[in-house]
């Protein structure tokens, strides 16, 4: 039987990472890749459960991290080898099954938040009860960099039915949720890797709105100016700086190559032939940030920095069309 990692095996930048966590009700971890930062959120998801401050804690990852992720890092440490996790995810029997049982961490993913938030009302709020979470932590928290998405809004959507009718239904936003936990932590490796605009989202599920403010459209006047030919938005250098000084204080920022001895990076490039079809939209997206596919969706961004990210997906084969 393999021996269990003990507390004190932590590297000391780990827990420096623990100590910051502890000492911020709202916290913002931007950690390089290969730095423990599971481990670290173990601990301390231990601590406060240990000095009484928090029974349950809310875990919210991509659908791969909750299955293979969290409750296997835990059984490989000492300190959170007891810890009891539930995986909400599957039918609605199932995630209601998974939402009421007796474990210390509850995991969802991002796509199932608006349907989390709709039984957490039902459940809870609207009867006057206090929601049993006391923490929640954000696994790869640029999920959530848009603030206006249904995901975090909620708004309306139309569906369509069996017999081919439309009808619209109510999608609840996790903005109205988000603030019921009294200890909140984001966790990232990439926290604007598009743009500064990025991190409004994050630090406003964290910190609801103190730092960046509570909408995006005050965020963009007061920190940014147009793009070029008037297209999306760029941070301005002083907005850059004052973006920087507002959220130093519950950011910790910690990459690899400062604590990893890591070997240089070999990239190798593998050239492949596009489809006629789907080599038009890309160029189309390319070079006038706008596309037409052969199903009538249109495919538009707003900054040149997307753009290479929308290329990327049609070279994959599935551009996303939402935000969801």
């Amino acid at each position: 039987m393999k021996q269990l990692l003990q507390r004190h095996q932590l590297h000391d930048y780990q827990v420096e990472a623990v100590n910051h966590m502890n000492a911020h009700h709202h916290s913002m971890l931007w950690l390089g890749c290969g730095l423990g930062k599971t481990a670290i959120t173990l601990a301390s998801i231990v601590d406060r459960m240990n000095a009484g401050q928090v029974q349950k804690t809310l875990i919210v990852a991509p659908i791969r991290v909750i299955h293979s992720v969290w409750a296997q890092e835990a059984a490989k440490w000492e300190f959170s080898k007891h810890l009891r996790f539930s995986i909400i995810h599957g039918t609605p029997d199932r995630r209601s099954r998974a939402m009421f049982a007796d474990a210390d961490v509850h995991l969802i993913n991002y796509e199932s938040l608006s349907w989390f938030c709709e039984q957490l009302k039902h459940y809870y709020t609207s009867q006057g009860k206090p929601i049993p979470y006391q923490s929640i932590v954000y696994d790869e928290i640029t999920k959530v960099k848009t603030s206006t998405s249904k995901r975090i809004a909620g708004g309306y959507v139309d569906r369509v039915r069996e017999d081919g009718t439309e009808h619209r239904i109510k999608v609840h936003g996790w903005r109205g949720m988000m603030n019921m936990f009294a200890y909140r932590t984001g966790l990232t490796g990439t926290p604007a890797s598009n743009s500064y605009l990025d991190l409004f989202g994050q630090f406003l599920v964290v910190d609801g709105g103190k730092r960046l403010g509570e909408y995006v459209t005050h965020f963009k006047d007061s920190y940014f100016k147009s793009g070029y030919n008037g297209w999306g938005c760029e941070v301005t250098t002083i907005g850059k700086q004052f973006i920087e000084k507002k959220i130093h204080d519950i950011t910790l920022k910690m990459d690899s190559k400062d604590y990893l001895d890591m070997p240089a990076v070999k990239t190798t490039n593998i050239m492949v032939d596009i489809p006629e079809k789907a080599r038009k939209v890309y160029d189309e997206m390319e070079k006038q940030m706008f596309a037409a596919l052969d199903n009538g969706t249109e495919l538009e961004v707003f900054r040149k920095s997307a753009v290479s990210g929308k290329c990327m997906q049609i070279a994959n084969g599935a551009p996303y069309i939402s935000d969801e």
